[in-house]
């Protein structure tokens, strides 16, 4: 076997493990805010992009300053999107195992 043709190794995941005082901020903070958690789309102009882009650093600030984790305002927000699919995810795999 050739070992040229291994996979390459896996990539480190960079940055720290988001911790459960983050996690309890970020949903509390947008429990608060709850435009902030829809799409911009479902919002129909109520809620500009600069209050939105303000909100997020906010809450960046605010969660940076908890650790371990720190993210800017884009990485906040992504992580909230993932964290919101991985949970839609789970669901449509619960659903579909009980009928």
């Amino acid at each position: 076997m050739d070992e040229s043709a291994a996979p390459p190794p896996k990539k480190a995941r960079s940055g720290r493990h988001v911790s459960f005082q983050q996690k309890e901020g970020l949903v509390n903070f947008l429990e608060g805010h709850p435009a902030l958690a829809r799409p911009s789309s479902e919002l129909g102009g109520t809620f500009s992009a600069h209050q939105r882009q303000s909100l997020w650093q906010e809450i960046a600030a605010t969660l940076n300053s908890v650790g371990p984790a720190t993210k800017d305002a884009a990485g906040w927000r992504r992580y909230w999107n993932d964290l919101v699919a991985q949970f839609k995810r789970d669901a449509g795999v619960v659903s579909d195992a009980t009928t």
